[in-house]
């Protein structure tokens, strides 16, 4: 979680003005019209809103981010192709290399802008089982993808 107060505040931020532009549309085309902007304001509870807004941006980094370990039969320099390609095939570039980590990025700006470019996957190799680490959702899903492929090339 080196990385949680960035994290918090950008997604705090995200949820607030899409909640907010919701509200916005509301307003326009719900005959808004009617009724004075404050009254509407006070009627839907714009600041319960921000404040369980700000709630999501705290919790949601603990939740949306995890760990998967995955477990290799070989090492991990005889991985290393097979994984980076997994994670082509996936949507991901190799971004940069450490001596005990690769880094991945989406190649789709769109999806990199709507994860707030918080989306970087990070391999760390230092031992086995390899960690990957990232978006819950994108761990789970390379994770799959790479234990499968070690499942196929076992038999």
């Amino acid at each position: 979680m080196e990385r949680y107060a960035i994290r918090a505040l950008k997604f705090a931020v995200y949820f607030c003005v899409v909640m907010s532009l919701i509200m916005i549309l509301f307003y326009l085309f719900g005959g808004g019209r009617n009724i004075s902007l404050k009254v509407f304001i006070e009627q839907i509870g714009l600041y319960r809103m921000l404040i369980i807004g700000c709630a999501f941006g705290v919790t949601y980094p603990f939740i949306g981010f995890g760990k998967r370990k995955i477990y290799l039969n070989k090492s991990f320099e005889q991985e290393k192709s097979a994984i980076v390609d997994i994670m082509a095939q996936y949507g991901y570039e190799q971004t940069y290399e450490t001596e005990t980590s690769l880094f991945f990025r989406p190649t789709n700006r769109l999806k990199r802008f709507i994860d707030q470019y918080e989306d970087t996957i990070e391999v760390d190799h230092r031992d086995n089982p390899i960690m990957v680490k990232g978006l819950r959702k994108r761990v789970v899903r390379i994770g799959l993808a790479i234990e499968s492929y070690i499942l196929n090339d076992k038999r």
